[in-house]
């Protein structure tokens, strides 16, 4: 979830998504070619 500004205007939008395993260090992983399935421009 983000905000509205962060992705106006954008084309090509790629999420991030850090995931703890059990040692408590994160695991990075990047997905791109994300859609957008809706906006809110008020909030």
């Amino acid at each position: 979830m983000t905000n509205y500004h962060v992705v106006e205007k954008e084309t090509r939008i790629a999420v991030v998504i850090f995931d703890p395993d059990k040692d408590g260090k994160f695991t990075r992983t990047r997905i791109d070619k994300v859609k957008i399935l809706a906006l809110n421009p008020f909030f």
